[in-house]
């Protein structure tokens, strides 16, 4: 009796444990692969998780779950799973460019730096690898090193855009701006996207502004709400002097980003310009609440006080108040003359003529100089400035 129970219990034990242990982890882990195709990562972990209890050498399972660690934020625990990749099969590039990211994640660029060095060695065509080192060097601030390893990843693969990308913002760092527009450019071409459109948009606003509005426009036909698009596409027209666009684009950032500092200092002062100057103090005092320490919106706000032709808008005092605030933050020709202005507006017309001269001293445009001079023989005169 004994001895045919334990005979059934062997025949049972070698008829079901190979198709429980193989044919149920694949069936698992492949249960895992489709989850984490759709995205749901945590219940793609139960499933590698079950076929590595089935079968604890899996080591494709491994890799599964720590990318699913990795895509869920638990990059130990992914890490942990390269790992025991790596140990079960050393010789696969991918674990290492893997664990390679999750390191870099966790700001341990040397190790990152090594684990896709690795994959480069074992794998000479893996651009991405190269790529992804590229990048470690980038934070390190190594752009030689930079350079050549995006420059690698082109050679093994001319359509690779983020290599292209990549480079373009080294060279963009290295004020090599011909360099990154050419880069950028490629990258474009391979594959359209809103960053590459947007830096390039950056370099071609410093010499071909209408250059710059056509690439901050297909920023937006891809990116709709893209904030930083509206803003730079804005000064672009603002350099123009195409007030009434880049009014509507610093509306438009407003909208979408209402704490923009430096976007409530533009719209002001263009409204200033254009004398809606009840409009101009609101954006002005906004950029001041958001940035106490904007010198430029204090100038402009403290000049519109100070000088403004209609006399509802003028206040001399406060006018003082918020100059000298502006003029301790940053002497700028803006912030000077301000104060000068404001000085005279409150009859203090010796110490409107001191600081005034001290705008004289700190441009070298005759233009500008002979504009100066004509205020200080204004305040000689004991008259403020009216605009």
């Amino acid at each position: 009796m004994n001895k045919t129970r334990a005979l059934t219990l062997s025949l049972l034990l070698v008829f079901t444990a190979p198709a429980y242990s193989a044919e149920t982890a694949k069936d698992n882990y492949n249960k895992g692969v489709t989850l984490a195709q759709k995205g749901n990562h945590n219940q793609a972990i139960t499933f590698y998780t079950k076929a590595l209890e089935e079968k604890p050498q899996y080591t494709r399972a491994y890799h599964a779950r720590g990318i699913s660690y990795a895509e869920t934020g638990k990059y130990e625990e992914a890490i942990k799973d390269y790992d025991s990749a790596i140990k079960l099969s050393p010789k696969v590039d991918t674990y290492y460019y893997a664990r390679g990211y999750a390191y870099k994640t966790q700001k341990e660029y040397d190790k990152a730096l090594r684990d896709y060095s690795i994959a480069c060695r074992l794998n000479p065509k893996h651009d991405n690898a190269y790529v992804r080192q590229g990048v470690i060097y980038f934070i390190k601030k190594l752009y030689l090193q930079a350079i050549a390893c995006y420059s690698k990843a082109i050679d093994i693969n001319p359509n690779n855009k983020f290599a292209y990308y990549n480079r373009g913002v080294v060279y963009q760092t290295q004020k090599r701006y011909k360099e990154a527009i050419a880069d950028y450019t490629e990258a474009i071409k391979i594959k359209p996207t809103a960053n590459a459109y947007l830096n390039r948009g950056y370099l071609y606003r410093l010499r071909d502004p209408y250059k710059a509005i056509a690439d901050f426009s297909k920023v937006i036909e891809l990116e709709p709400n893209n904030a930083k698009a509206y803003y730079n596409r804005g000064m672009a027209y603002d350099k123009q002097q195409l007030y009434k666009d880049a009014l509507a684009d610093y509306t438009k950032v407003i909208e979408l980003d209402p704490t923009h500092t430096n976007v409530y200092y533009n719209r002001g002062r263009l409204y200033s310009f254009s004398k809606a100057y009840a409009l101009a103090i609101l954006d002005l005092q906004a950029a001041i609440n958001l940035d106490p320490k904007n010198d430029a919106a204090y100038g402009s706000l403290a000049w519109i006080y100070a000088t403004c032709s209609e006399k509802n808008f003028r206040d001399g005092e406060k006018a003082v108040e918020i100059a000298e605030k502006g003029f301790e933050l940053e002497k700028t020709l803006l912030t000077i003359n301000s104060l000068a202005a404001a000085y005279a507006e409150v009859g203090k017309f010796e110490e409107a003529v001191k600081i005034q001269e001290k705008a004289i001293a700190s441009t070298n445009e005759l233009e500008k100089i002979d504009e100066y001079k004509a205020r200080i023989r204004l305040f000689k005169a004991q008259k403020p400035i009216r605009k």
